[in-house]
């Protein structure tokens, strides 16, 4: 039997949902008004920073002004300037609260 780990954002409240198959598909948890995403868990000390920072191409912006606006909202998130790159305009997340901050002020959602 499958144990899937969850933890809520907002408050850190854990809960463990249990399924009689992999093919099965869970509901997964509710808390303070969301859902509560899964955790996966290693024996390796986490320290919050991804290995590789995570390219949010799904906030891509298009110019200067999207950019100078998105820096506004979300400080100290990274964002190419140079256009020969091609990661002009993509947000970089270096932690998973960095990356749901601003999933949160640019009004998305992270489904998984």
């Amino acid at each position: 039997m499958p144990i899937f780990n969850h933890q809520c954002d907002s408050c850190g409240r854990e809960e463990q949902v249990m399924t009689r198959s992999v093919a099965e598909s869970p509901v997964w948890p509710q808390c303070c008004g969301e859902g509560m995403p899964r955790v996966h868990r290693s024996n390796r000390r986490h320290t919050g920073v991804f290995e590789k920072p995570i390219e949010m191409y799904s906030v891509a912006l298009a110019d200067e002004t999207d950019i100078a606006v998105f820096r506004g909202r979300n400080p100290g998130v990274d964002v190419s300037t140079d256009r020969r790159s091609p990661l002009f305009g993509v947000p970089i997340a270096r932690t998973r609260q960095q990356k749901l901050a601003v999933l949160r002020a640019e009004g998305f959602e992270e489904l998984n």
